[in-house]
């Protein structure tokens, strides 16, 4: 295995996700709390999606553009085509992942117009 900070980073992200996921159902359920947490799914999607997007243009520049000598594919295609496949896809990923960017910003509005009354407030109009 290389030493790559990348690789690292992109792995140590995907513990913090998971981490997030466990602790989801055992945290503070406020209107408060859904809206900073909206924000951060927000952020974290938009850092997602350009992952995505730099890696379609690494594997541009690395393996379609100027491919390392002897690089091979393990089936009987050329391996230009599996490079510009891959490239392809992580574009694309990179592309849907503005969808669901939208998506959770529209949410993210929709919750900063809520609030919580103190219960000794009547509650809801």
């Amino acid at each position: 295995m290389t030493d790559d900070p990348t690789l690292a980073a992109m792995r140590a992200a995907a513990k913090h996700v998971r981490a997030a996921n466990h602790t989801a159902p055992h945290t503070a359920r406020d209107v408060t709390a859904l809206y900073a947490r909206a924000g951060a799914l927000h952020a974290l999607l938009c850092q997602v999606g350009q992952l995505a997007r730099g890696l379609a243009v690494h594997v541009e520049a690395v393996l379609v553009d100027n491919p390392p000598p002897g690089l091979y594919s393990d089936d009987d295609t050329d391996p230009a085509v599996h490079a510009a496949a891959a490239e392809t896809h992580l574009a694309a990923a990179g592309s849907a992942l503005y969808g669901a960017i939208t998506s959770v910003d529209r949410a993210w509005s929709a919750l900063s117009h809520l609030g919580e009354r103190p219960a000794d407030d009547g509650g809801a109009r």
